[in-house]
């Protein structure tokens, strides 16, 4: 039922009874979005009910023609008297199938505009619609006999309305729709019963008793239709409201990580303790920072790190990274967690010289203080998950990889560069990317000197 998704970035008209309102849909209410993604699903769900009722119709009228027609399939007076009533089924079928189609456009509009139809029209449609078996059950007294008739197929279409009632998700439309059946059907029987007591072998057709029964029965069927479409529905606002907060979640803590992350950590099972991946690591870091931040007011040092961090986190983002850490005056971004990512290293590195172009944009237009920064990326295997306590979880990643892409943003300052990366991403980068080979470097922490490569 959730295929498709409402829009809420208007206003939409709401339609209480005959009557339409404005439903501000924008507003921060979000009970009323709820109410109103409900409402929509609820036509949606009439939307394959009626889809559902025309192929019954379709079928039915089907195998009305194959019984007419097919000789042997019943008796040839019968079959004569199908013929004689065929005009009035085509008429009656057709009709029906006409003015099914005809809602259906008519939901169809309705969902299309945003508009949800009040209780009156639904409370109509549901007398029209049960009425058919009624209708049906006139013709058939012609063919079967009066009482035939009450036992004959056509009798039963009742029950398969009240059935599908359940799809319009209301409790009140499939008590009124065996309401209206258990009435219509205990009428129609009052107007056949005395046309065929006095011709009937069958003392229990003939019993008003029994056909009393046979009422109620279909109405105790519009009750547990009622109670189906009252579970169905449960379920469905519980399903939504899971939605709707797994999305406020998302929507919220990704204003402080990464919205891929909040999804990710969501659909950790319980007691998930992380996986092996291989990502790149950068670490960015804004020159003479200290310097700057010494002669200005926290304010005014506050404006410019957001004035930086913004366009900067727009660009990890569209290379397919995230920003797991701000450390102050930088910050610590991952490429290929937690998402997939076989390119990581090319978007890494792609990132980085977008990064320094957009540094020096803002720099020149005068939109921050002129700036430049440090870029390190490195390149390996990570235990990626979440860590901390019940209080409060961080989704990270592990391991000296981290660490080798810190130092190697810390020997820009050495060597006088703007982004240097380790030979294993220049590995990744497979010549794509022009470089200058330093040489093995001593890293402070590390054992062994690494190969660096200045890309910028």
């Amino acid at each position: 039922m959730l295929a498709e998704q409402s829009d809420f970035s208007k206003a939409a008209p709401l339609t209480r009874n005959f009557e339409t309102v404005t439903l501000p849909l924008s507003q921060t209410d979000s009970e009323s979005c709820f109410r109103t993604t409900l409402a929509l699903e609820t036509l949606r769900s009439e939307q394959r009910r009626l889809r559902l009722i025309l192929g019954f119709l379709a079928a039915a009228f089907g195998a009305f023609v194959v019984l007419s027609l097919v000789p042997g399939v019943m008796t040839d007076m019968t079959m004569k008297a199908f013929r004689g009533q065929a005009p009035y089924v085509a008429i009656l079928f057709g009709v029906a199938m006409v003015y099914e189609g005809a809602v259906l456009v008519w939901v169809g509009r309705l969902l299309r505009d945003g508009q949800i139809p009040g209780i009156w029209p639904r409370l109509i449609h549901v007398l029209i619609e049960t009425s058919l078996p009624t209708a049906t059950l006139i013709i058939a007294s012609t063919v079967f006999g009066p009482l035939e008739a009450l036992v004959a197929a056509p009798s039963r279409f009742y029950y398969l309305f009240i059935i599908m009632s359940a799809l319009q998700l209301d409790y009140r439309l499939c008590v009124f729709s065996g309401a209206v059946a258990a009435v219509q059907y205990a009428s129609i029987a009052g107007v056949l019963l005395p046309r065929g007591s006095m011709t009937s072998s069958a003392p229990l057709l003939a019993d008003p008793g029994h056909h009393l029964a046979l009422a109620g029965l279909l109405f105790m069927a519009g009750i547990i239709a009622a109670f189906v479409a009252a579970q169905i529905r449960g379920q469905l606002e519980s399903a939504l409201r899971s939605s709707e907060e797994r999305n406020r979640t998302i929507s919220l803590f990704g204003q402080y990580v990464s919205s891929q992350v909040v999804d990710k950590v969501l659909r950790q099972p319980a007691g998930f303790r992380g996986e092996v991946r291989r990502v790149s690591v950068m670490f960015v870091d804004i020159r003479n920072f200290s310097e700057f931040a010494n002669h200005r007011e926290s304010e005014e040092v506050m404006t410019y790190l957001n004035s930086l961090f913004g366009p900067m986190v727009d660009v990890i983002h569209r290379h397919h990274g995230i920003v797991n850490k701000f450390l102050g005056d930088g910050f610590m971004a991952i490429f290929g967690a937690p998402l997939d990512d076989t390119r990581h290293g090319r978007h890494a590195v792609q990132a980085g010289f977008d990064l320094i172009a957009e540094i020096r944009r803002l720099s020149e237009t005068g939109a921050v203080h002129p700036t430049r920064i440090g870029i390190g990326i490195h390149e390996g295997e990570v235990m990626a998950g979440t860590v901390g306590s019940m209080q409060r979880k961080e989704y990270t990643i592990i391991g000296d990889v981290v660490n080798v892409a810190a130092r190697i943003e810390a020997a820009n300052k050495r060597f006088q560069t703007q982004m240097l990366v380790s030979e294993n991403v220049k590995v990744l980068l497979e010549g794509s990317v022009p470089d200058e080979d330093l040489g093995l470097v001593d890293l402070k922490g590390q054992q062994a000197p690494i190969r660096l490569y200045r890309l910028a």
